[in-house]
């Protein structure tokens, strides 16, 4: 089996994915807007209300456009509407409520929907900052939305207090809103743009353009062509100065790196560049290899210059 080319399926695969969890979301909102709204109009609602939930369908429609271009703004769009939204709704309930331990709890879900709209705001430029501190409050939310539904249920009579109907399907859907936000929070496109994330990645490139470590690998038809200098991944450039060349993959995990081998006209060495994926070609490492030979599976390499370095050599599986 060719692991590079399953990974490169699950990478498809997982964008196709999350798009498509994007669209739902943004659909979720823009409905979820338009019934609040609708609802709140045979109700006589305030204003409050209804820029609660008007906030969520430019909120939406915001989410589709984002899920195909850029998850970690669209994951900024979806916090912010959803922040937005929320504020307006917790100080509509404070608008009715004449309870100052009911008023007092409110503003406890104020400050989460100021908080949910501090950190979208920073994603939706993005900024991948207070991933935590997001997570913490979408908890919240939805631990507690989870509450109201259960004692919906079960002790509906000692709730009869609070300044608002529990609707046990709309608090349902909010509470997978926010476990919406807790998952895409711990998807790989958040995490990987962390600012520690970004460091590690940088060291990383850095790392695999300027050394070989012991598991790295090449594929075994790279290494024969490099062994005998031919094959038809060699390309003729006859520019006068480079006579041929060939460019292959260098492995290390889930890291890859861009090697390109070259014969110079009248040189015996080859001499060769090694690139990380995502740097540039100033970035790179150059060096010359005097001797190149394969033993133990291994192809080892020597420079006069003090270059040296062993890789393993792959199979490499059919299609």
């Amino acid at each position: 089996m060719d692991w590079e080319k399953a990974r490169a399926r699950t990478d498809i695969a997982y964008g196709i994915l999350a798009s498509a969890v994007g669209i739902i979301l943004g659909v979720t909102m823009i409905g979820q807007g338009i019934y609040r709204i609708y609802l709140g109009i045979d109700g006589g609602a305030g204003i409050l209300y209804f820029i609660g939930f008007a906030v969520l369908i430019p909120g939406g429609i915001s989410v589709i456009a984002l899920s195909r271009k850029d998850r970690v703004k669209m994951t900024g769009a979806y916090a912010t509407a959803l922040g937005v939204s929320r504020l307006f709704i917790r100080l509509n309930d404070i608008s009715s409520a004449d309870n100052i331990a009911i008023i007092i709890f409110e503003l406890l879900f104020v400050a989460l929907a100021l908080n949910f709209i501090r950190v979208g705001f920073h994603f939706t430029r993005g900024n991948v900052v207070s991933r935590t501190s997001l997570i913490i409050s979408a908890s919240i939310l939805a631990s507690t939305d989870l509450l109201f539904i259960v004692a919906d249920q079960y002790i509906k009579e000692n709730f009869d207090f609070l300044p608002f109907q529990v609707d046990a399907y709309y608090y349902l859907l909010n509470f997978m809103m926010y476990l919406a936000i807790v998952a895409l929070l711990d998807t790989r496109f958040v995490r990987e743009n962390t600012i520690l994330a970004r460091y590690a990645a940088v060291l990383d490139r850095v790392r695999a353009a300027h050394s070989l470590e012991e598991e790295s690998y090449i594929y075994d038809d790279v290494a024969k062509e490099l062994l005998e200098r031919s094959g038809p991944q060699w390309k003729r450039i006859d520019d006068g100065f480079v006579q041929s060349e060939m460019v292959f993959e260098i492995f290390t995990g889930e890291l890859r790196s861009t090697a390109v081998a070259q014969i110079w006209k009248g040189k015996d060495p080859l001499f060769m560049t090694v690139m990380h994926k995502g740097d540039s070609i100033f970035n790179a490492n150059r060096f010359r290899v005097d001797e190149i030979r394969e033993s133990g599976g291994m192809l080892h390499g020597r420079g006069k210059d003090g270059t040296e370095f062993r890789i393993l050599i792959k199979r490499r599986e059919p299609a």
